[in-house]
C-alpha cells in the first residue's frame, strides 16, 4: 500500500497571508502563515492555549503512575474551559501533551474524546483499545507528524507495539513518507513557537516546560531552519479584517454587562475579585479572598486574563512581583 504525498506539503510555506477578502478566518490565517492554530496565542481567543497546555501537563505529571485514564471533563476543570465538547483545539492541546483517545466510539458531542490514556500510565503500552487499523494509524501518523512534537516513539504506545522501529517498519511497509511529514510539521511548529515569543511574555523556560522538551531545544527551534525566512507578524486580533476581532468585540461586552457569566469559573471569580477592589491588588491578596483556589491556579487565571485584555499588571518590586487591576478598556466598555 502506498500513501499518496500531499504536494502541499513539500512546498514552502508561505510567509504573508493574502488580505484580498473583507474577512480572514483564523484557521485561513494559520493555514497560510504556516502555523498551528490550536498553539497560536491569539489576544482575542477566549483560552491561553499555552497556559491551558501547562496545566493539561502538571495534572499528568501529578497523577500516580497507577492511574490509566483521564476524562475529559477532569482536564477541562483544571484548565477553566467549561464547555471543553465545543472546544475542538482542547483536544489537540491534550494530544500534544501526550495523551491519546481512549477509544474512538466514546466521544462527547462535538468529537472530543472522552477519555484519554495517560502516557505515564505504568502500562500505557498495552493501553487498551490500541489502534490496529491501518487507515486509523496512518491517519494518527499524518496528525502526529503535523504538530511536530510527537514522536515514533510516542506514537508506539497507542499502537501497543514494541518501540519506535515497529512503527518505523509500517511506515516503510505502506510507503508513509514520514520524513516529509514531519518537516512539514517541525516547520509549522518553529514558526508558532517563533510567534509565542513575540506576541507574548511568556519566558523560553515557561514556553519549554508547556511544550515538555528542554529550553535550549526551543531555543533552537526558534533559531532553526525551519524558521528561517520567517518574519512573525503582528498578532491580527484587532484588526477588523480579522474573524477573531469580530468576536472578542462582541464577546467582551457581552461578558462585563452579564458581570463575567460567559468567562470560565475561575476565570469569572478572580474577575469578579478585581472588580469590588476597585483598584489594584497582589497575587496573594486575590488567593486570600478565592474560594478554594491556591497561589498557583489564581496566577495562571491571571495569565489568562491578562491576554485576554481583561486585566493588567504592574510591576511593583525588583523581585517581579506585580500588582493587578481590571483593564481600563473593560472599564470603558462596562460603561
Amino acid at each position: 500500500m502506498s500513501v499518496e504525498t500531499n504536494s502541499s506539503v513539500a512546498d514552502e510555506l508561505p510567509c504573508r497571508p493574502d488580505m484580498d477578502h473583507d474577512r480572514i478566518s483564523l484557521g485561513r490565517w494559520c493555514l497560510e502563515m504556516g502555523v498551528i492554530p490550536e498553539l497560536a496565542p491569539f489576544a482575542a481567543r477566549s483560552m491561553d492555549p499555552v497556559a491551558v497546555l501547562q496545566d493539561v501537563r502538571d495534572t499528568i505529571a501529578d497523577a500516580p503512575p497507577t492511574k490509566g485514564t483521564f476524562n475529559t471533563r477532569e482536564l477541562a476543570r483544571v484548565a477553566d474551559i467549561d464547555r471543553p465538547s465545543i472546544s475542538p483545539n482542547f483536544g489537540t492541546l491534550i494530544r500534544i501533551a501526550g495523551c491519546w483517545e481512549h477509544s474512538a466510539d466514546s466521544r462527547l458531542a462535538g468529537g472530543t474524546a472522552e477519555r484519554w490514556v495517560n502516557p505515564e500510565y505504568v502500562h500505557a503500552r498495552s493501553a487498551e483499545p490500541s489502534i490496529t487499523d491501518t487507515d486509523e494509524r496512518i491517519e494518527a501518523l499524518r496528525h502526529a507528524a503535523s504538530i511536530g512534537v510527537v514522536t515514533l516513539e510516542d506514537l508506539s504506545k497507542r499502537f501497543g507495539v514494541a518501540d519506535q522501529k515497529t512503527v518505523s517498519k509500517f511506515c516503510e511497509y505502506h510507503e508513509i513518507p514520514w520524513l516529509e511529514w514531519r518537516e512539514w510539521g517541525k516547520r509549522r511548529l518553529a514558526r508558532t513557537v517563533a510567534l509565542i515569543d513575540e506576541w507574548t511574555s511568556y519566558t523560553h523556560a515557561e514556553i519549554a516546560s508547556a511544550l515538555g522538551v528542554p529550553r535550549e531545544t526551543l531555543t533552537s527551534w526558534i533559531n532553526s531552519r525551519y524558521a528561517a525566512g520567517f518574519e512573525v507578524p503582528a498578532d491580527p486580533s484587532f484588526e477588523h479584517w480579522f474573524s477573531l476581532y469580530h468576536t472578542r468585540h462582541a464577546s467582551i461586552t457581552t461578558r462585563v454587562n452579564c458581570d463575567g457569566e460567559e468567562l470560565g469559573p475561575s476565570q469569572a471569580e478572580v474577575f469578579s475579585i478585581l472588580q469590588d477592589a476597585d483598584g489594584e491588588l497582589m497575587r496573594s491578596d486575590i488567593v486570600e479572598r478565592a474560594d478554594r483556589m491556591g497561589d498557583r491556579t489564581v496566577g495562571s487565571v491571571l495569565r489568562r486574563l491578562a491576554r485576554r485584555g481583561f486585566v493588567t499588571k504592574r510591576v511593583v518590586d525588583p523581585r517581579g512581583w506585580c500588582a493587578y487591576r481590571v483593564a481600563d478598556e473593560i472599564e470603558v466598555v462596562q460603561g
